[in-house]
């Protein structure tokens, strides 16, 4: 599969790593009320700054649009959040609900409302990850700061709603986690004062619970104001690195930590404007690819790189090449095209990587090639020469990654026009996979259902996109398809990713039309 340019990028910053995803809703719409709906029982006292609604009877009147948020459970299951609103309550805010996989793969149980503490005004941001005990811990916006909950067992399922210290000025982001690999999370924010810091709070384990608010340093530098991490990563030695974007210029900035659990160094400008380095000396530079991750590879990762010195105004690839780069050693379909911005930079951008290629000069395995001489992400021009490199170290035994997946709800039963939802991973991030309704076994989407152009998946690789369904259609090729035969119909996803499968398939279970007569 042959990847061209993105031609549409979500503004806002996607999933982190290992189960974190967040969601900042800019605006609130409404869609359909769902099927099934049970309001916890309301929490009876919250701190001053969770406020609640008690007046609300606790009914999901209809959704907050874009507002569903999918957390990665430990034993593969998937946790869901949504903003509803609720046609009882008294202020007009929308409150959290909460619904789970009983198995993995498995249909969802019925939504449950997390409290009655309200999200918003102005900021309606959730985000979720599962701590060390197994249990969810849930952050989520009110009136200018974050609130905490974590399930606990008690008859509502969670505790009250507490204030947890982190508030972001307004338009600055919301709370990001990350998970590091002894299970600790890290909570981050923009500094609550002038957002010219971040913020941190840690929590080593759930017994030990979360650590204080802890400043992250001031930037350099007049009138910056720092959004949420753009990225986090852990490095091989234990160390956190940070990027993050100015909310209101195009600059970023990145940060380590001096060791592991400890302080942090000094922040510093990744791509300085011309207004910050002159022309000259940028051009003097040569093109710079800077890859957040280069070592402890494995197939699959995804990892995001910025240019600057780059040809301004200009078409470029990133692409994987094998070792000693050259014309024949790039593996052209692993490339994907960007334009430079006119001061020679581009934004944080995300990257899937595959530990084999295929070029015209032979086939690679990234994982076995000579340490001295690895694979490489390289910058090209748009006629392929070679801008500059960067070295890629695969773990040598790394597993290939696994097939995408694809889950749909719901799957039986089903009837014309009804929206089902289809969620997965493991797909080129940031690109335009097609999910098509089409008859079972099509190889092409001339079996299929015409759509219009599909939203792109996230900076993860996730598609989670809302498909209407039709019990009989005209497919491409002209042919009348009818669904509610068994068996007859599925829901395709076509141009997974570079390595493939071409297609990932998901059946569709139509009730069968009535019998002659009724």
């Amino acid at each position: 599969m042959r990847l061209r340019r993105r031609t549409l990028r979500d503004g806002g910053v996607g999933a982190l790593l290992r189960g974190m995803v967040a969601v900042a809703i800019a605006c609130a719409g409404v869609a359909g009320v769902p099927a099934v709906a049970q309001a916890a029982p309301a929490v009876a006292t919250t701190t001053s700054a969770c406020g609640t609604d008690s007046g609300a009877k606790g009914l999901a009147s209809s959704p907050v649009s874009d507002s569903l948020v999918s957390v990665d459970r430990a034993d593969g299951r998937i946790a869901q959040f949504q903003l509803f609103y609720d046609t009882t309550a008294t202020r007009g805010l929308p409150f959290v609900w909460h619904r789970e996989q009983a198995a993995p793969g498995g249909a969802y149980g019925a939504w449950q409302r997390v409290s009655a503490a309200t999200v918003g005004p102005k900021s309606y941001y959730i985000t979720a990850m599962e701590n060390s005990a197994g249990d969810l811990e849930l952050l989520f916006s009110t009136y200018g700061t974050f609130c905490h909950a974590v399930e606990d067992g008690s008859p509502g399922g969670w505790s009250s709603p507490d204030a947890f210290g982190l508030a972001p000025t307004p338009y600055h982001g919301g709370v990001v986690l990350f998970k590091e690999r002894d299970g600790s999370i890290d909570a981050f924010a923009s500094g609550a004062n002038n957002g010219s810091t971040m913020e941190v709070r840690h929590q080593q384990n759930a017994e030990s619970g979360w650590g204080p608010v802890l400043p992250m340093g001031l930037v350099p530098g007049q009138d910056v104001g720092l959004s949420q991490p753009s990225t986090v990563d852990q490095l091989s030695d234990g160390r956190l690195h940070l990027t993050v974007r100015e909310w209101n210029r195009d600059r970023m900035w990145e940060i380590y930590q001096s060791l592991p659990g400890g302080g942090w160094g000094p922040w510093q400008l990744m791509s300085p404007t011309a207004a910050a380095a002159p022309a000259a000396l940028t051009a003097a530079a040569g093109p710079q690819l800077n890859v957040n991750r280069t070592t402890g590879l494995r197939d699959g990762d995804i990892v995001k790189f910025t240019i600057a010195g780059g040809p301004p105004k200009d078409y470029v690839w990133v692409k994987e090449c094998g070792p000693s780069a050259s014309a024949t050693t790039c593996d052209d379909d692993t490339g994907r095209q960007f334009r430079v911005y006119p001061d020679g930079t581009y934004q944080l951008s995300p990257k899937k990587l595959y530990a084999q290629l295929s070029t015209t000069a032979g086939k690679f395995d990234c994982r076995t090639v000579s340490s001295s001489n690895p694979c490489l992400l390289a910058l090209t021009d748009n006629t392929g020469a070679l801008l500059t490199t960067v070295p890629l170290r695969f773990a040598p035994h790394g597993p290939l990654e696994a097939p995408p997946t694809l889950q749909v709800n719901p799957d039986t039963g089903l009837v014309d026009g009804q929206a089902v939802r289809a969620t997965g991973k493991g797909y080129e991030p940031q690109y335009h996979v097609v999910i098509m309704e089409c008859a079972t076994g099509s190889t092409d989407t001339f079996g299929c259902r015409p759509r219009s152009r599909p939203p792109a998946t996230s900076d993860t690789g996730r598609v989670d996109e809302t498909i209407t369904l039709s019990a009989t259609f005209t497919a491409i090729d002209g042919r009348t398809i009818d669904c509610r035969a068994a068996g007859a119909c599925e829901l395709v996803v076509f141009g997974t990713r570079v390595r493939g499968p071409e297609s990932v398939r998901h059946p569709l279970g139509f009730a069968p039309p009535p019998a002659s007569g009724e």
